[in-house]
């Protein structure tokens, strides 16, 4: 017995039931019609979806693809609220990654797990293949709340498993390391901008991005209120263009104060004075307004170059971890801690938000343990 059917559409019959599901802005009902091969199978659309709209989803999230959403959020909700280094970095991810994904044009309600988990295995980097895991995890979360997703296809997706981080010991130098480094300094004035950098904690994008007048001989203090970063952007022809950009530091927290190291005040006004040199060798302006470490050509320092520098240092001193450039900042922060700093105000000189961070930079060296477990000598008679 043939199906009754009352709508053709592209040449095939169909049963076809509406139901308003809204109202629009002059008042007027707006319709929806739900196809079916037959009255019982488009009732049981029509049905389903209402039940989805009762129980707060959003209308037409049906229809909502991956490519559309994720495009908007990423531009709309996520990019205002993160610094232009990361917007890059996720844009990037998006263009050379997730478009080329056999997902990337679905309808958001059909996005399977596997379909993630397979195009997640297909990628050779561990450390790329998290970077959108936890990317995509943050929009299906969003998604859920929109009401538009009714669970997070990530739940059933997997990383596989990364070779080992460094080791504790190798994220900051070794007292040895400290010593080794600061008798380099004092026979070669150059080590400056390394032996500073150990003694006050900056990021490396806060380093790049000092400028003369923001450090106060009279006060002995240096303000923190920007960070440098190349950033490679496409021009108007579509080619990949790096520029130079000085950007608000990573957190609120980030802008702060640190003081000047005593010890160092000579030898970073003798460096004042080198600049100025410099700068007129070349014919170029000086002002405070200048960069306060910079190239031999007066240029902003470049953050791969540093940690080449400092690597290319420790292997002819000698000095056992290498440690990269923004292990300096963890040498800092130990160094605190062996000071008996309080964490509160370690947090405030690095510029945390929170003392949390702090903790996972605060370290204990092998001489540090070896001395608390010579405590416990006397414990065994």
């Amino acid at each position: 017995m043939a199906k009754k059917t009352n709508y053709t559409k592209n040449g095939i019959d169909y049963y076809r039931v509406t139901a308003t599901i809204g109202f629009d802005l002059d008042g007027k009902r707006i319709r929806k019609e739900f196809l079916g091969k037959s009255k019982k199978d488009a009732t049981e659309k029509r049905d389903a979806y209402m039940d989805s709209i009762k129980n707060g989803f959003s209308v037409g999230y049906e229809k909502l693809t991956f490519s559309e959403y994720f495009d908007d959020w990423l531009q709309v909700v996520l990019k205002p609220t993160i610094a232009l280094s990361s917007y890059n970095r996720y844009e990037g991810c998006l263009r050379m990654w997730i478009k080329p994904s056999c997902f990337y044009m679905d309808k958001l309600t059909d996005i399977k797990s596997i379909a993630i988990q397979k195009h997640l295995n297909s990628i050779e980097s561990p450390h790329t293949a998290k970077l959108i895991y936890n990317l995509l995890n943050n929009f299906f979360k969003y998604c859920i709340k929109e009401r538009i997703m009714i669970f997070n296809p990530l739940d059933n997706v997997t990383l596989r498993k990364t070779k080992p981080t460094k080791r504790e010991e190798d994220k900051y130098l070794s007292r040895q390391g400290i010593e080794q480094l600061l008798r380099a300094y004092k026979r070669d004035p150059s080590l400056l901008l390394f032996v500073f950098d150990m003694l006050t904690g900056l990021r490396e994008g806060e380093i790049c991005a000092l400028t003369h007048k923001d450090l106060d001989f009279s006060k002995l203090m240096i303000n923190i209120d920007k960070s440098l970063r190349r950033e490679s952007s496409p021009d108007k022809n579509g080619v990949m263009r790096t520029q130079v950009r000085i950007n608000p530091p990573k957190t609120e927290s980030s802008v702060r104060v640190v003081p000047i190291p005593f010890s160092l005040v000579a030898a970073l006004k003798a460096h004042v004075h080198s600049e100025k040199k410099k700068h007129m060798k070349l014919g170029i302006p000086f002002n405070d307004e200048c960069y306060f470490f910079t190239t031999t050509i007066c240029t902003p320092l470049r953050g791969d170059r540093l940690n080449e520098k400092l690597k290319k240092i420790e292997k002819e001193l000698g000095i056992t971890p290498i440690v990269n450039f923004h292990g300096l900042r963890h040498t800092f922060c130990t160094l605190l801690a062996r000071k008996n700093v309080p964490i509160q105000t370690a947090a405030k000189l690095m510029g945390h938000s929170t003392t949390e961070t702090t903790k996972i930079y605060t370290h204990v060296d092998l001489q540090e343990k070896v001395d608390a477990i010579e405590l416990l000598q006397g414990m065994v008679q």
